[in-house]
C-alpha cells in the first residue's frame, strides 16, 4: 500500500479511500465541523483533537500509529480466533437497536444481534453478574445526562449492559423497560415512594418524572456504562 508521508494526506486518503466519505459526512460522524475536516486535510490544523482519535480508533477500527506517524497498516488487526478460543473471553450478545434515553424508542419485532467480546473473570469480579445473564445494548437521546458530567450519567451513543436477571425494581437504580401499551424501551432511574408507588426518573430536569403504565415490562438493570468518560 502507498505510503504517505505527511499526516494531511493520510487522513485524507482514510477518508476518501477506507471509510468513503465525503468531509461534511465524516465531520457529521466525528462531531466537529466540516471545516475542520478540511483544515486537516490542508494542513492549516497540525494536530488531530483526542475525540477525533479516539472516534477513528474505536468506530472504525483506525490504527492511530499509521495516521500519526505512517506506521504499520491503516486497520487494527483482530484476532478473531484468539477470542473464539480464549477460555477467559465470553461473547456478550450487542442489540444494535437503541434504547431511548428520551421519551422512548419502537422496540423491534427481530433487533440484529451482534456480539462483543469480554473476560469472564472482569464480569464476575469487578461487574459482579454471571456473563449468561447480561446484554448490551446502546443509549439514545439525553433524558439520562444532566449536562453536567455527574457519576451515574448516561450520554447519547453510550453502551451500556443489562443484567437481565435482575427486572424487580430497586429504589434509585437503572433499568431498561418496555413501556406498557406503546410498547417502547427506555432506559431510567426508578424511584418508589413510601407506599410502593413507582415512577421513572430522569437525570435530565428538562424530562418530567413518570408513573409507568401498569404492563410496562423491566427487561433488566444497568450494571455498566461504557462511556469514554468512564475510562
Amino acid at each position: 500500500m502507498e505510503q504517505f508521508d505527511t499526516q494531511q494526506k493520510r487522513f485524507k486518503y482514510l477518508r476518501e479511500e477506507i471509510l468513503n466519505m465525503t468531509q461534511t459526512q465524516l465531520a457529521e460522524k466525528l462531531g466537529v465541523k466540516q471545516q475542520t475536516v478540511a483544515d486537516i486535510e490542508s494542513g492549516r490544523k497540525q494536530k488531530l483533537d483526542t475525540d477525533i482519535l479516539y472516534k477513528l480508533t474505536t468506530d472504525y477500527n483506525i490504527f492511530t500509529d499509521w495516521l500519526l506517524f505512517g506506521v504499520g497498516e491503516v486497520e487494527k488487526t483482530i484476532d478473531v480466533k484468539y477470542f473464539e478460543t480464549n477460555p477467559n473471553v465470553i461473547q456478550i450478545p450487542f442489540y444494535s437497536s437503541k434504547i431511548a434515553a428520551g421519551f422512548g424508542i419502537e422496540a423491534p419485532d427481530y433487533p440484529e444481534k451482534d456480539v462483543i467480546y469480554f473476560d469472564k473473570r472482569w464480569l464476575k469480579n469487578v461487574v459482579g453478574v454471571k456473563p449468561d445473564n447480561v446484554t448490551i445494548v446502546q443509549a439514545e437521546g439525553d433524558s439520562m445526562d444532566s449536562g453536567m458530567n455527574k457519576i451515574g450519567d448516561i450520554h447519547n451513543g453510550d453502551l451500556l449492559m443489562v443484567d437481565n436477571s435482575q427486572i424487580e425494581p430497586v429504589n434509585n437504580c437503572v433499568y431498561v423497560a418496555r413501556l406498557g401499551g406503546s410498547g417502547k424501551l427506555v432506559v431510567k432511574k426508578v424511584s418508589i415512594d413510601w407506599d410502593g408507588k413507582i415512577k421513572f426518573v430522569s437525570n435530565n430536569p428538562d424530562y418530567p418524572e413518570f408513573v409507568p403504565p401498569k404492563d410496562t415490562e423491566i427487561i433488566g438493570k444497568v450494571v455498566w456504562n461504557g462511556s469514554k468518560d468512564n475510562i
